[in-house]
């Protein structure tokens, strides 16, 4: 790896989903790494049941609530829109619509 700033990505992430068994239950978390240092420890450290998806990429944060989908003079409706994901190879780039 380079030190050299032309060629830092501070976009690069990792994106995972992971199983947790407590008892008889199951939860799903996501989880972001930094870097694969990270996550290289997050899995050695084996506190999970099984990590079910791996996203490698770069992500931008950004924030999506009800509130700013729906806004007050409208109804939510009661059927939730179809979730989809969109997956570009190329750019190594993920853009999900909920």
């Amino acid at each position: 790896m380079s030190k050299d700033i032309k060629y830092k990505n501070d976009s690069y992430g990792i994106l995972t989903v992971v199983k947790y068994k407590s008892g008889g239950n199951f939860t799903y978390k996501i989880n972001s790494f930094r870097d694969e240092e990270a996550f290289n420890t997050f899995k050695n450290a084996g506190e999970y049941d099984e990590i079910l998806l791996i996203f490698r990429g770069e992500f931008s944060k950004s924030t999506y609530t009800l509130e700013t989908a729906f806004p007050k003079e409208h109804t939510i409706p009661q059927q939730a829109p179809k979730k989809s994901m969109r997956i570009q190879e190329n750019t190594r780039s993920i853009t999900a619509s909920i």
